[in-house]
C-alpha cells in the first residue's frame, strides 16, 4: 500500500519548487515569461488543497484567464508539491502578472487524517477529499463501504 497520497514529486517527477519552476517553464508557450518562485503574490487568495484520485491538487483561482480555451475563469487542476507556492500551468497566474500564489494546505493532523482514510480505499478512482468536506466524514465512509474504520483498514 502507499505511504502518502501522490504529489507532483510523482506525478511530474519533480522534487524541489525550483524542479517545478523548471518543469513549468518546459510548458509555458513563451519560457521566460515564467517567473521564478521568489516572486510571491503573499497577499493573493490561496490556491485551496483538495484530493482527486489519490493526487494533492488544486484548481486555479484566477477569474480573468486569458486562454480562449477558458470560459472567463481559469480553474485549470495543477498537482502540487509539500512545501511549494502555486503556478497554474494554463494561465501561470496571469491575474498576478505571473507572480506564484500560496496553498491552503489542511492542517497537518488533518491531513494525516485524510490520508489514512484515503489510502484505507483499495481504489484511487475513490480517493477524493475537498475542503468543505469534514474529515471525520471520510472515516464514516469508509466504515460504510468497507466495513470498518480507517484507522482498522491500515
Amino acid at each position: 500500500m502507499a505511504e502518502h497520497l501522490r504529489t507532483a514529486r510523482e506525478e511530474r517527477k519533480v522534487g524541489s519548487v525550483d524542479e517545478l519552476y523548471r518543469w513549468l517553464r518546459t510548458r509555458a508557450p513563451q519560457p521566460r515569461t515564467v517567473r521564478p518562485p521568489s516572486e510571491m503574490a503573499s497577499d493573493a487568495p490561496p490556491a485551496l488543497a483538495y484530493v482527486n484520485h489519490g493526487r494533492w491538487v488544486a484548481d486555479c483561482p484566477n477569474r480573468t484567464c486569458p486562454q480562449p480555451s477558458c470560459p472567463g475563469y481559469c480553474n485549470a487542476a495543477m498537482d502540487l508539491l509539500n512545501g511549494a507556492p502555486y503556478l497554474c500551468g494554463c494561465c501561470y497566474n496571469s491575474d498576478l502578472g505571473g507572480r506564484w500564489r500560496p496553498v491552503q494546505w489542511p492542517t497537518d493532523a488533518d491531513r494525516q487524517e485524510i490520508e489514512r482514510a484515503l489510502l484505507a480505499r483499495p481504489s484511487t478512482a475513490t480517493r477524493h477529499w475537498r475542503p468543505e468536506q469534514p474529515v471525520r466524514d471520510l472515516a464514516e465512509e469508509n466504515a460504510r463501504h468497507l466495513g470498518k474504520p480507517a484507522q482498522e483498514a491500515e
